[in-house]
């Protein structure tokens, strides 16, 4: 997804700027703040997405098979502590994966 890519881009290059910033930081300045915050939101509305076109992958599925595909995906991408402990698993088997055009 194009908007995913653009978006990532910018959460590294804001990534980048609060890299520079810290290097010269002995307190927590306003522009630190904005810089985080902006950051935040990006991330926000990137998981704000991904979780919309998740939802709608899982629609296309017949109903059991697409709930267990949200909570693998929920183990996945939101909850990062249960994500870390479980990286290694496979998401649930089915006949036909469905398609995802964004990767974590």
């Amino acid at each position: 997804m194009p908007q995913c890519a653009e978006r990532c881009r910018r959460i590294a290059q804001l990534s980048g700027r609060l890299g520079q910033l810290l290097n010269n930081a002995s307190v927590i300045t306003p522009e630190i703040q904005n810089v985080l915050a902006e950051r935040a939101k990006m991330r926000a509305d990137c998981e704000a997405e991904m979780l919309g076109h998740f939802l709608e992958v899982s629609r296309m599925m017949p109903p059991e098979q697409g709930q267990r595909y949200l909570q693998w995906v929920e183990q996945q991408c939101f909850l990062t502590g249960q994500a870390m402990e479980q990286s290694h698993q496979s998401p649930p088997t089915h006949q036909s994966k469905p398609t995802a055009d964004h990767q974590m």
